[in-house]
């Protein structure tokens, strides 16, 4: 729970990586952020189909309260963040293959602020750098660069989240449920009080 950001792509040119970590590095240092640099520079030759060579190209970014912003890639030149190439960067198996592609970044406890930087980051980044890029983000201000909807959904899902901890810290397990009765049971309070909420605030 908690918005995120999702995104896949690809780097347009291997020769720009190393001025694409010289760029992202300097807004990192500029704002105090946090960052990891990986291998500066692809192997030669071009791109390969869906090779996975054991390495990770390119960095990432670290903004506080933020989960890593990842502007890496294997060396097929798609971009995979640290935490999927931990789990899927060995793997075989072509469907667990397609979870190292899958990027995303929990922004909710970052704050509107640091979600707006990101995003705009995001659009320098894919307009200068990656091609094939995609991206859902659940604050919808990737889609829309509207300022008031991002807020508006900061909020709604920061008292979401307010409201499924209130939930819990009110119900404890009754003798007689197992755990799976018990979650079920404080799913729908959680939703109940949600659909109540919510008809009392239409416009929210």
């Amino acid at each position: 729970m908690g918005l995120t950001i999702h995104y896949s792509g690809r780097m347009a040119d291997k020769q720009k990586l190393p001025m694409l970590i010289e760029e992202l590095e300097e807004i990192s240092r500029v704002h105090g952020w946090k960052y990891h640099i990986f291998e500066t520079k692809f192997p030669k030759g071009d791109f390969p189909d869906d090779e996975n060579d054991g390495y990770l190209y390119g960095m990432c970014m670290n903004p506080p309260d933020c989960e890593p912003v990842a502007f890496s890639f294997t060396n097929n030149g798609r971009m995979c963040g640290p935490g999927q190439f931990s789990l899927w960067g060995a793997s075989t198996d072509e469907t667990e293959k397609q979870f190292l592609y899958m990027n995303f970044t929990k922004t909710q406890y970052a704050g509107v602020e640091i979600h707006k930087m990101i995003i705009g980051i995001f659009r320098y980044v894919v307009s200068h750098y990656l091609t094939d890029f995609k991206m859902n983000d659940e604050a919808e201000y990737w889609e829309t660069g509207d300022e008031k909807l991002l807020v508006a959904n900061f909020r709604r899902n920061a008292e979401l989240i307010n409201s499924f901890a209130e939930v819990l810290q009110t119900n404890t397990p009754r003798e007689d449920e197992d755990v799976e009765t018990y979650l079920e049971r404080i799913i729908r309070e959680f939703r109940d009080k949600r659909s109540e909420s919510d008809s009392l605030n239409p416009d929210a």
